[in-house]
């Protein structure tokens, strides 16, 4: 039973893999996709770290998109002093 279909936009850190494992994993909630933005990390780290993040959950069936590298109005600043340099492996 579906009661809610969900499109996560994030940028993959320890906040969102949570996310995405709540979201991947309760029911009545359908996480039908993930599209990644720059923030936690860079782009490319954050979107392989929603690639890993829905493999170790079992759910390598949910695609995952690349958004925006950088933000529309000012310059991109990343968190690497809190989450390290991927994203999800801390200082």
């Amino acid at each position: 039973n579906i009661s809610k279909r969900v499109w996560l936009d994030a940028d993959p850190g320890h906040d969102d893999a949570m996310a995405i494992l709540l979201l991947g994993h309760t029911p009545g909630i359908q996480l039908l996709g993930i599209s990644t933005v720059a923030g936690n990390a860079p782009l490319e780290a954050v979107t392989q770290n929603a690639l890993d993040v829905l493999d170790a959950i079992g759910l390598q069936h949910i695609g995952v998109w690349k958004g925006q590298a950088q933000p529309l109005m000012r310059t991109v600043t990343t968190c690497a002093m809190i989450h390290g340099s991927s994203g999800l492996d801390g200082p």
